[in-house]
């Protein structure tokens, strides 16, 4: 019987790493992102990381190092990452079963981190954060089995586990803080139990573990003032998270990363503040429901899994406070997932058992009907099943957008490139260190390729914009400028505006915004309109269409006839339609929906030489634009 149940575990475990295998191979060729790209090039400084082992994520590089001598592909690249996970999901399942003493946890366990958004984006990435979800699991797995066996061996392995995860990145020196600390609690609970397993264990074993002790404090002791100097200071760390989380929404947002992979904000906004609190309020009951089943069956386990989820969030959130500042992005404490899952696993087996307890006391009359161990079973299976089916669903829009929306994709960005830039053409990088990416995928010949440095570094510290852009212009015939939104926040917003009022943007990838000054280009502002039908004048540089038939009327001199493209730089809400008239000649409606700022092509048309009229229409109701239209610009240029 027993070993029926064995091996039924095995295969549900087999089941569940080959689910989590195929959802992290899934678009794993997909392009790579600018933090990829400077693992890239970290990896290749071999000497350099092998020297100063004290280098922040050391570990990961000299294994990507390794990994790249099969190739430099994407998948090739990610491979690390993936084996990682796949070993996560393993130890999930052997501590779920070392601390809770049942299969059942450690198969709930590993099933929720295989369908985990943000385990499943990290393990998709060439970068550490999958290294370190494995070495903490891997450390906390070692530490308890070593405490529980009393083996010499298990707690070599142990400090040596500890030593690889501090190695592996900064923030995993909470790991090291958290085995103290939870040492601790174990000396002060049980000394007397504590001082007979050192006894035990043997003075002169005992003395080479205390040798071991001392060298991994000594070897590690350089690594461990650099990282508390720059706790202090926030310094290094405020810089790596770019995109760090707010003191005042830190806890809620840190909670459904870990649950959906996003903000709460952004979970909000995909699947509606509903739906995005009863999701959440689901994670974070089950979530109490296991802390509470945990204190009153296992309360070293408790201690130990509240240690690993909320030391390390409380420690940055004060330092956030105190330093006034978004210390923290969400991924670099993704190594708190694992316990985060294994307190919910404890808490739906909890449930499940209860709910088949209560199930059995008030639907049967139990002194008639024998309760019969395979029907507990099948029961308790589908109690099980259910509220997995309810984490399954919380888990499909979260992962829906993940896959459908790459960070950035700078192969197609350079792939259209390649294939429209010309010789003459400059490309301009805003800001300049996402050269890089653009390099990595870029293989046409350099002679059409002209990165402007000196001017991007102009436009970024001392903003001469438009004496800089206007000798690119005259030495160009056309200047294309790639931007990236994401990392534009690093920078003076003036930046970002001066390359919309100085540009047309031509393509939009994701992360990424493509910009082109044809040549010849010529930009009309509502300056030089006249309005009719609006309340009141347009408030410069924007004016904004409210109404059905509000227009916008100027002239335009054209020096030689040719085909010329339109378009307005606008902003709709929702869905929005304009028609453009040329001499009194309608030339067409033009209905689109954009979420943002961006150039709306309005068609190219001949025109001759000489004075034309030009008349921009709102179009409200019908088969047209609903809703209002802002616009800044109107734009010409003479067919490329």
């Amino acid at each position: 019987m027993k070993s029926n149940q064995i091996k039924t575990e095995h295969v549900l475990l087999l089941l569940i790493v080959i689910f989590g295998l195929g959802l992290r191979i899934y678009t794993l060729d997909r392009s790579l992102w600018l933090d990829e790209v400077i693992s890239f090039n970290s990896q290749k400084d071999f000497q350099r990381h092998i020297s100063n082992i004290y280098e922040p994520m050391h570990l990961y590089f000299v294994i990507l190092n390794f990994s790249m001598m099969l190739g430099n592909s994407e998948i090739i690249m990610r491979l690390p990452s993936v084996i990682f996970a796949i070993l996560s999901i393993l130890l999930m399942y052997k501590i779920g079963k070392l601390y809770f003493g049942q299969a059942k946890e450690g198969l709930i366990g590993a099933f929720l981190l295989s369908i985990s958004t943000m385990h499943i984006q990290h393990s998709q990435e060439a970068r550490y954060y999958s290294l370190t979800t494995f070495l903490s699991l891997l450390t906390f797995f070692l530490l308890y089995k070593a405490l529980k066996e009393k083996d010499k061996k298990l707690w070599i392995l142990t400090i040596f586990s500890t030593i690889l995860a501090v190695l592996s990145h900064y923030y995993m020196i909470f790991i090291l803080l958290i085995e103290v600390m939870f040492f601790g609690f174990i000396v002060i609970k049980n000394p007397n139990s504590f001082i007979l397993s050192m006894q035990k264990i043997g003075k002169k074993k005992l003395f080479l573990l205390f040798l071991g002790l001392i060298f991994a404090f000594m070897f590690l002791f350089p690594l461990i003032q650099n990282i508390l100097s720059q706790f202090q200071t926030g310094s290094g760390f405020a810089g790596q998270a770019t995109f760090g989380i707010p003191p005042a929404s830190f806890f809620q947002d840190l909670f459904s990363y870990f649950s959906f992979g996003f903000s709460f904000s952004y979970f909000s906004f995909l699947a509606g503040a509903l739906v995005a609190i009863i999701f959440l309020s689901m994670f974070l009951l089950f979530l109490s429901i296991g802390f509470i089943a945990s204190i009153r069956e296992k309360s070293e386990q408790t201690i130990l899994l509240v240690l690993w989820i909320f030391l390390p969030a409380v420690i940055i959130f004060f330092l956030s406070v105190s330093l006034n500042s978004a210390l923290i992005d969400a991924k670099y404490l993704i190594f708190i997932i694992p316990g985060y899952l294994l307190c919910i696993s404890r808490g739906i087996s909890s449930i499940s058992s209860n709910l088949l307890k209560y199930y059995y006391k008030f639907v049967y009359n139990l002194s008639s009907i024998p309760l019969l161990e395979k029907r507990r079973l099948g029961i308790n299976i589908g109690i099980i099943v259910i509220i997995i089916g309810l984490f399954i669903g919380a888990s499909v829009i979260p992962l829906q957008e993940y896959y459908k929306s790459p960070v950035e994709d700078w192969r197609t960005a350079a792939t259209y490139l390649e294939t429209n830039s010309r010789p003459g053409d400059a490309i301009l990088i805003q800001p300049s260190y996402i050269e890089q990416c653009l390099l990595y995928y870029y293989e046409k010949n350099s002679s059409t390729f002209v990165f402007m440095e000196n001017i991007t570094t102009s436009l970024e510290n001392s903003m001469r914009p438009f004496r800089d852009f206007t000798n690119l212009v005259a030495t160009n015939e056309r200047v294309w400028i790639v931007s990236s939104p994401r990392h534009m926040q690093d920078y003076n917003p003036n930046i970002l505006n001066w390359t919309i009022y100085n540009s047309t943007k031509v393509m939009r990838f994701s992360g990424i915004h493509l910009y082109l000054r044809p040549s010849g280009l010529i930009q009309i502002y509502p300056k030089d309109m006249s309005f009719v039908d609006l309340d009141s004048s347009p408030d410069e540089p924007v004016a904004v269409f409210f109404h059905n038939n509000d227009s916008a009327t100027f002239s335009i001199d054209v020096s030689y006839s040719d085909s010329y493209t339109m378009a307005i730089h606008a902003q709709p809400w929702i869905n929005s339609a304009v028609e453009l008239v040329i001499d009194g000649e309608s030339k067409g409606v033009k209905t689109f929906f954009e979420t943002e700022w961006t150039a709306v092509d309005l068609g190219t048309f001949y025109i001759g030489i000489g004075l034309h009229e030009i008349q921009i229409i709102s179009r409200e109701g019908g088969d047209f634009g609903n809703t209002d239209v802002a616009f800044d610009q109107f734009l010409i240029w003479p067919k490329q």
